[in-house]
């Protein structure tokens, strides 16, 4: 691993553990909580597989289809409009289609990641839209899921168009490292901007 994806690691597992400290203490903040242990224990797997040269790509797949429910979950709590045409049928549908297109165990098929980071970065603007005809809070920046939700919009909102690109050059090695450097720079600033989240919660 290099410095870029150590900082990412030891970012996600402190963030997790500071969530984890705080408590549930609203709903929606439950599946944040989710979302970040989550996210930690891939670190973990990853690691230990690194270290006897094995493939981690299948743990990848796998994370975004339970990354995607944790997340839909999330925004049916902080959106009205999310919660209005998200049912379970929604997150069993996204399910199906994730494992259709789960092809190999070795071999990395963007198009789960792509669709997931369309479909966040789309639930964080319907978020964002929700917030400006009905605030919930006189000063936005306030509110800890603008924070959480601004994350996810820049996290998610970048990667899929990355992996979009990325797609048409991923067989060049040099290219494939650093499209994964820049993901693990988009990912340390997901968990500052969550960091400053938890800094508002009461």
């Amino acid at each position: 691993m290099n410095l870029i994806a150590n900082i990412s690691a030891i970012l996600t597992i402190a963030i997790t553990y500071l969530c984890i400290r705080k408590g549930p203490q609203t709903k929606s903040f439950q599946w944040i909580i989710w979302y970040c242990i989550l996210n930690t224990i891939i670190e973990f797997i990853s690691f230990i597989l690194a270290e006897f040269k094995l493939s981690n790509l299948f743990i990848f797949q796998f994370l975004i289809i339970i990354e995607s429910v944790i997340i839909l979950n999330y925004f049916k709590l902080v959106s009205i409009t999310v919660n209005k045409y998200t049912g379970n049928w929604l997150i069993l549908a996204l399910t199906g289609l994730y494992l259709f297109q789960y092809n190999s165990l070795t071999n990395l098929n963007p198009f789960n990641a792509i669709l997931e980071g369309m479909i966040v970065f789309t639930c964080s603007l319907t978020y964002l839209s929700d917030e400006l005809r009905i605030p919930k809070s006189n000063i936005i920046v306030y509110e800890p899921n603008f924070w959480f939700v601004t994350a996810f919009l820049l996290y998610y909102g970048c990667t899929w168009l990355l992996l979009l690109c990325a797609q048409y050059v991923i067989t060049e090695t040099n290219i494939f490292n650093y499209v994964w450097n820049v993901q693990n720079i988009f990912n340390i600033i997901k968990y500052i901007i969550i960091f400053l989240g938890i800094r508002f919660l009461k």
